[in-house]
């Protein structure tokens, strides 16, 4: 039986292909439901390593990549092994190498935050650089894929976050126009168990006993002051956010000074020092009473 060749069949003049060939190569990218063997044990991080015994096959890299049925990966600016939010898009602006992932046992979204100013937590499937389109993903101390952890701020910019939970993901494969499934489910995903969170504060109390001098730092577990200042502490252990910039801006933890919610904040009332100190910016006398408050998720 004779066939033309694709190569020889044009395609009308105006479009992304000029010929058959062109448009049986297009590339599609297709979104993978869950695997449970597919998981990664709590990396308390902001990136992990994906060895092959975990995902196995090829890489298809960046957007001109040209290896059908390998996983969609944005190429890094170096090696593996540093977390980075580095992306692909389509011309949508569709990002191509972002995954979904879960808690490996609850099968719930990972998020960040709580309440009002919770985030769901996405992975970036991420390359060392100069991997070449088509490679095996690598193991056994030779990893050459790589998943940085990510939610959008409330600013809409893609922010990297510590994971510590063990986690499933997702993986995106390419294909080309040729080597799409036969039959497949268009669209198909899973959909996420919405569950209700149980917020509840965590408060504890400080009595003034000896007077604390301006700036003076508190530690949040003894109540005592860096210089002299002590007091007398009440109710539950408590921490602080691990970095000065989410402290300021996540309304999760308050700070009040005989009942009155102080301002977070360099210049402002209270000033965060670490995870377990701060101080404020007033000095505080014998018989000041102030609180800290951080709503956690149980």
């Amino acid at each position: 039986m004779s066939r033309i060749n694709e190569r020889q069949i044009g395609l009308k003049v105006g479009g992304n292909f000029t010929t058959l060939k062109d448009f049986m190569d297009r590339r599609i990218i297709k979104c993978l439901p869950y695997v449970d063997s597919q998981d990664i044990a709590a990396p308390s991080a902001q990136y992990s390593l994906i060895a092959s015994s975990v995902l196995s096959g090829t890489i298809s890299v960046g957007t001109s990549t040209t290896n059908s049925g390998g996983y969609i990966a944005a190429e890094l600016a170096g090696a593996v092994g540093s977390a980075a939010t580095t992306t692909i898009t389509d011309s949508h602006g569709n990002i191509l190498n972002m995954v979904r992932i879960r808690n490996a046992t609850t099968h719930d979204d990972v998020q960040v935050g709580v309440g009002d100013n919770a985030r769901t937590v996405y992975g970036l499937i991420q390359c060392s650089n100069g991997v070449s389109d088509g490679t095996s993903i690598g193991g056994g101390g030779s990893e050459n894929l790589q998943i940085s952890f990510v939610y959008y701020a409330s600013d809409g910019t893609l922010t990297l976050t510590d994971v510590s939970e063990d986690i499933e993901f997702q993986a995106n494969k390419v294909y080309t126009q040729r080597n799409v499934p036969t039959i497949e489910l268009e669209g198909g995903k899973e959909i996420p168990d919405i569950l209700e969170q149980d917020i509840e504060p965590t408060v504890r109390g400080f009595t003034v006993t000896t007077a604390f001098t301006a700036n003076e730092v508190i530690t949040l577990s003894t109540g005592a002051g860096a210089g002299s200042g002590a007091s007398t502490t009440a109710g539950d252990s408590i921490t602080l956010q691990d970095a000065e910039a989410t402290f300021n801006n996540d309304n999760t933890t308050r700070i009040r000074l005989n009942g009155v919610q102080q301002q977070k904040g360099s210049g402002k009332d209270v000033v965060y020092d670490s995870s377990t100190t701060f101080h404020f910016t007033v000095a505080l006398d014998v018989g000041d009473y102030f609180e800290v408050e951080r709503v956690v998720e149980e």
